[in-house]
């Protein structure tokens, strides 16, 4: 079965994430939405970081960079769905890392994490960066080594395999337009520089990595919105070539996230995120081309981060809502047999009043076309305050590629509204 990555959004204003499990076709459908986090997380990173935890999926390293305040999270299994259970919280351990990266994992390229990964963090300030392992108990974090007399104008380190497709790096990209490769070394914890380039742009905001050559080391996607661009750059023993530059891009992307978000196993899919349009657009790559698998107009527009990785059970795994005093419905496509195309939007709803009558406006988006709503329908809570509604068109289902669902549900007694959830069609 093809594993396809799960994506995290993360808001720092309010503590909101919502995580989503992805599918064929960059379709998207929430798996849990979670409002405990705490405010002003400056840095999120999703991987493998703690030894010994039985049924962790994943962990969650968060960082505060002004108060210092460092937390580690563990994903595991509840009810057939992620839920996030605290390791270690270290408060005011210490402010002003410009910049927390994972490396010396086995595969970095993609969003996929695996393998123990250990912590690197720059100081901009000072021009230092240091090393960690992370403990499931006390000291809990390691210091593995310190460098000093680094660069104070670095404006992104990526790690990634730079120079085999098993052994861990990461690169520097300078304001002014340099690039360094360096090889990371787990015993005795050192690094050495691979490769030194000059001459890049200054204006590259974002630098992604992924597959994008075909080839088995980690390549880069330079983001430039000064000049509407993106580089694609293969990348072999520290030495860069340029793929293909992306001309007529937008010039809003605030985020890019690699991943595998379709049936593309040779090469990494992309998620591109626009606050200011509310747009979320999904890509596969192919040596340097691109082409849209999904557009989704319908995003949050505050999302401070994106990660994608492995937040959620596997696929098959049985999911049951739990309500809540908060009302949500949760939307999902149902085929209408096991060897149909066609699909129904199945509807499930939690956390109404009891017996009382739901409204439900549905709205669908095609790709590049304004958003449409259907008249508001209706249907009857429980005595739980729940309920299952499926709707199945006017005929020949709900579906056609890249067009997305949302949902909005009002108890008519209540008054209590979900936000609106959205997924995408096949």
């Amino acid at each position: 079965m093809y594993i396809y990555n799960d994506l995290l959004f993360f808001e720092a204003s309010d503590g909101v994430a919502e995580v989503y499990r992805t599918s064929k076709h960059a379709s998207m459908s929430l798996e849990r939405h979670e409002s405990g986090w705490g405010a002003n997380w400056t840095h999120l990173l999703g991987g493998y970081f703690v030894l010994d935890l039985p049924g962790s999926l994943a962990q969650i390293i968060l960082y505060n960079a002004v108060s210092g305040t460092i937390r580690t999270e563990s994903i595991v299994t509840t009810n057939g769905i992620g839920e996030e259970t605290l390791i270690q919280e270290l408060p005011n351990w210490r402010p002003g890392w410009s910049q927390v990266v994972a490396i010396n994992q086995l595969n970095t390229g993609g969003g996929i994490v695996q393998g123990l990964s250990q912590l690197l963090f720059y100081d901009a300030a000072q021009g230092v960066s240091e090393v960690y392992s992370v403990l499931g108990a006390s000291p809990w974090l390691s210091l593995l080594n310190r460098f000093t007399g680094w660069s104070k104008t670095i404006k992104q380190i990526v790690p990634g395999s730079f120079t085999s497709a098993l052994v861990p790096g990461f690169f520097l990209y300078d304001t002014a337009g340099t690039g360094e490769f360096y090889l990371y070394t787990y015993s005795p914890n050192t690094i050495s520089l691979v490769n030194k380039i000059s001459g890049l742009s200054k204006t590259y905001t974002l630098v992604i990595p992924g597959f994008f050559s075909g080839g088995q080391q980690t390549d880069l996607l330079f983001y430039d919105p000064a000049r509407f661009v993106g580089d694609f750059y293969a990348v072999n023993n520290g030495a860069i070539q340029l793929l293909e530059a992306n001309t007529g891009w937008h010039n809003d992307w605030d985020i890019i996230v690699p991943g595998n978000f379709s049936s593309n196993s040779k090469y990494t899919d992309l998620l591109f995120y626009s606050r200011a349009r509310h747009t979320g657009q999904f890509y596969r790559t192919n040596h340097g081309a691109i082409a849209q698998l999904a557009l989704d107009m319908d995003f949050r527009g505050t999302w401070t981060q994106i990660l994608s990785g492995n937040f959620s059970p596997p696929p098959g795994a049985p999911i049951t809502p739990t309500p809540t005093a908060q009302a949500s419905v949760l939307p999902t496509l149902a085929p209408f047999g096991p060897d149909n195309d066609y699909y129904s939007l199945k509807l499930t709803g939690s956390g109404f009043e009891a017996n009382e009558t739901v409204s439900l406006v549905l709205t669908w988006v095609d790709q590049n076309q304004p958003a449409q709503s259907l008249p508001a329908m209706t249907t009857p809570a429980d005595s739980s305050g729940g309920f299952v509604y499926t709707y199945s068109g006017t005929g020949g289902g709900v579906c056609i590629p890249f067009r997305r669902w949302s949902v909005v549900g009002t108890g008519l007694t209540s008054h209590r509204q979900s936000s609106s959830v959205s997924v995408g069609c096949p």
